[in-house]
């Protein structure tokens, strides 16, 4: 069937390729739970949340880094705050840090 090795090596690559996206997408989990969407969690729950952005512009580097804590006192309600962290590193001007806009959150 395989007349050299090149073509058998060739083949061998193939299958496991194949073989390789075939398992993962049979075990995919999907996207994560987040109480961004419809989907809540179990009542009496707190959420801590965190997800840190650096852009490295031209202009300069700019890091954002929000906190968001989430409670839910029932399965059907949410009640939260998002506490955003800014540091800014401009390649002309004056850098800094603080505090950006603050979000209070409720969900019914």
């Amino acid at each position: 069937m395989f007349t050299n090795t090149k073509t058998l090596w060739l083949g061998f690559k193939f299958i496991l390729l194949v073989s390789l996206f075939v398992s993962a997408s049979t075990s995919a989990q999907g996207p994560p739970i987040t109480t961004d969407g419809p989907l809540m969690l179990g009542g009496g729950s707190i959420t801590v949340r965190t997800l840190t952005e650096i852009r490295k512009l031209d202009s300069g580097t700019f890091t954002y880094v929000p906190l968001t804590v989430q409670y839910l006192p029932t399965s059907n309600t949410q009640i939260g705050i998002a506490l955003p962290y800014i540091m800014y590193n401009p390649i002309q001007g004056v850098s800094g840090s603080g505090l950006a806009d603050i979000q209070l959150i409720g969900k019914y």
